[in-house]
């Protein structure tokens, strides 16, 4: 696992342009490239966001991001199309909560929201050891998901 550098901006645009993360993120239209970019230098940036790449076989295979606000850091990730369906979202998530821990060293909680109809990453978060509620953001129905650390 590494941290998210400028070289990595095409990449993550990539991945977050793939339809079914479009269709499981909360805004499900395309991102245009001009902002990506000006949200990625800014998030690369910002004290309160973390970005982490999974690597496997020296290849990177997902992308993790922490943002903290409101005392909680909120989880958002993805998996590169090509290795999905092999377990490698827990492996992502469990990896970037240790990063994520080894850089903030104090207890901390996150969370994340999941579209009820994404089904894998319920699962995932419910192998993790999350706790779970329903609860509606953005007019969707979601599961929120979190965890004390």
């Amino acid at each position: 696992m590494k941290q998210a550098s400028k070289q990595d901006c095409q990449l993550l645009y990539d991945w977050a342009n793939n339809s079914e993360v479009r269709n499981n993120a909360f805004n499900s239209g395309v991102i245009k490239w001009e902002d990506h970019v000006n949200w990625f230098e800014h998030s690369i940036k910002d004290p309160n966001t973390f970005i982490f790449l999974g690597q496997f076989n020296g290849e990177d295979y997902g992308q993790i991001r922490f943002n903290f606000e409101n005392d909680t850091y909120l989880i958002t990730y993805s998996i590169a199309l090509e290795y999905r369906g092999q377990g490698l979202g827990s492996k992502l998530i469990n990896d970037g909560l240790k990063m994520l821990k080894s850089i903030v060293q104090k207890p901390i909680r996150v969370k994340a929201l999941v579209k009820t109809s994404n089904i894998a990453s319920a699962k995932i978060f419910k192998r993790l050891g999350f706790s779970s509620r329903d609860d509606i953001y953005e007019n969707n129905p979601v599961l929120i998901f979190q965890k004390n650390l």
